[in-house]
C-alpha cells in the first residue's frame, strides 16, 4: 500500500457541479462518498481566474473534483439536504483543486481548498 493511500482514512461527501438553472443556481450532481483527509487550516490560494482567496480547509482526496463543487467532511449516512448540499452544515465549495503526480507518476496527491 503506498503512502498516499495510507493517509486517507477519512471520509467526505462529494457533489459535482453541474448546469445552472433558469435562476442562475448551480445543479448539483449525486453525492458520492470519497476518501480523504481533512485538515483544517487556513491559508491564501490563488484561484484559477488569478485572484488570492482565502481557504479555510485542505482536504486530500482520492479521486479528481471539480472547482465549483462541494465537499463535506462526514459519511453518506451524515447527510441532511441530499439534492441541495450547501444547506448542510460543514459543507464548503471547492475554491482550488491540485493534482501533482508521485515520484514515479504512477499515483497523484489531489488536494481540493475549500471557502
Amino acid at each position: 500500500m503506498r503512502i498516499i493511500t495510507k493517509i486517507l482514512k477519512q471520509k467526505c461527501v462529494y457533489w459535482s457541479t453541474g448546469e445552472f438553472d433558469e435562476f442562475g443556481q448551480p445543479s448539483f450532481g449525486p453525492a458520492v462518498e470519497l476518501k480523504c483527509r481533512w485538515v483544517d487550516q487556513q491559508q491564501e490560494v490563488i484561484k484559477k481566474d488569478g485572484t488570492i482567496a482565502c481557504s479555510r480547509t485542505a482536504v486530500n482526496v482520492e479521486s479528481d473534483v471539480v472547482l465549483g463543487g462541494v465537499l463535506m467532511k462526514g459519511e453518506l449516512a451524515d447527510v441532511e439536504h441530499v439534492n441541495e448540499p450547501t444547506k448542510n452544515a460543514g459543507a464548503f465549495e471547492i475554491l482550488r483543486f491540485d493534482k501533482v503526480p508521485d515520484i514515479k507518476g504512477s499515483q497523484y496527491i489531489r488536494v481540493a481548498y475549500l471557502k
